[in-house]
């Protein structure tokens, strides 16, 4: 398959956050299966990336010389909303697939239907867009939980060509798998709607328990002297090597306030039997099951009740390890088992688009 993936958010280096991590996760398993996959991804004017993409897009057009990234290339877009269109008419893909960030219909203005189209759902707050996907035309969705799809259902109306398919987020095994050091308690991707209040709660109550604080999405100043002024926690990242973070972890913690599809670094913790105590927020439930501890967010001090006890409990922290790696094991999550469930729903909404070209299609 000759499969272009958009997203309307930046890509690597420029943004770091889970639907980039998952997102180049499945590039790079589906073109190591055999597909010519390519990417396109809004470029924030910012940094090296935008002033070497600067020079090349005006010198030679918006679609010119794109970057090899992990295998696979990948084109950044001033103009988002043109450019899967251009490359629609010189790539020619069997499918264009979005992973929607905030505005996921923007990669859709201009983008004729006349080949399929999917929409990969990461989070919530593009479900508050779904209606407008549904009107353009968009009958094919992937979710990243079943939490995610059965908000998504409420959103639209039943129809016979609708095809919503819960497709957990795809972990290669090796990228995080480590032996845990146990050195610190893990925050990852320290703003409010991640629940940093009650980080920041916790490791005032808790004094002495070191906490390490991983940048992803950008803090505002506030935030980030709130935290450095903390004796007891280290501010770092934005990471890649993943490792280098699980490596040293005893506990993570997922105090999101708001709804998560599923909450990627849950999966990417337990792969580690690291526990980890998360929020009853969206699809944290679903994906943390028993390798961890669930609590409301109202009340900090269960969470610091919670915290204290696998922190200082070496048998409730090896029971809650076992049932954490448990979890990560579940076939749902197995990176081949995946990329064969992409495929297959990729290759279903092409074999079903009206078109007879897309119609006839025969996997090579």
């Amino acid at each position: 398959m000759r499969i272009l993936f958009s997203t309307s958010i930046p890509y690597f280096p420029q943004h770091f956050g889970g639907i980039e991590v998952n997102l180049d996760h499945i590039c790079r398993g589906l073109t190591a299966r055999g597909h010519d996959v390519r990417l396109v991804a809004r470029l924030s004017p910012r940094g090296f990336t935008w002033a070497r993409n600067r020079v090349v897009k005006k010198l030679f057009g918006p679609i010119a010389f794109p970057e090899n990234f992990n295998g696979y290339k990948v084109y950044r877009s001033f103009q988002l909303e043109r450019t899967p269109d251009l490359l629609c008419s010189t790539f020619r893909p069997d499918i264009v697939v979005g992973h929607a960030g905030p505005e996921p219909d923007l990669l859709f203005t201009d983008l004729s239907l006349s080949r399929p189209t999917a929409i990969h759902l990461h989070g919530v707050l593009p479900l508050e867009r779904a209606s407008r996907l549904y009107e353009i035309g968009i009958r094919n969705y992937i979710c990243c939980s079943q939490f995610l799809k059965s908000r998504l259902l409420e959103k639209i109306p039943a129809d016979s060509a609708l095809k919503a398919s819960v497709i957990y987020n795809a972990f290669d095994i090796e990228n995080y798998r480590v032996e845990p050091s146990k050195e610190f308690v893990t925050f990852i991707n320290p703003v409010p709607q991640k629940g940093l209040r009650i980080a920041l709660e916790l490791c005032e109550a808790l004094p002495q328990i070191p906490f390490q604080f991983v940048r992803s999405w950008p803090m505002s100043p506030l935030d980030e002297k709130r935290v450095q002024r903390l004796k007891n926690v280290r501010l770092i990242g934005p990471v890649m090597d993943m490792k280098s973070i699980y490596r040293r972890t005893r506990v993570l913690i997922v105090p999101s306030v708001g709804e998560e599809g599923a909450g990627r670094v849950i999966t990417e913790a337990q792969i580690s039997g690291i526990p980890v105590i998360g929020s009853d927020r969206g699809g944290i439930p679903e994906t943390v099951g028993e390798g961890g501890i669930i609590l409301r967010t109202i009340d900090v001090r269960h969470w610091i009740e919670a915290l204290q006890t696998l922190w200082n409990n070496d048998t409730v922290w090896h029971k809650f390890s076992r049932k954490a790696r448990q979890q990560s094991e579940d076939f749902k999550f197995s990176y081949q088992a995946i990329l064969k469930e992409y495929e297959a729903f990729l290759e279903a909404c092409i074999v079903a688009h009206p078109r007879s070209r897309h119609s006839a299609y025969s996997r090579e």
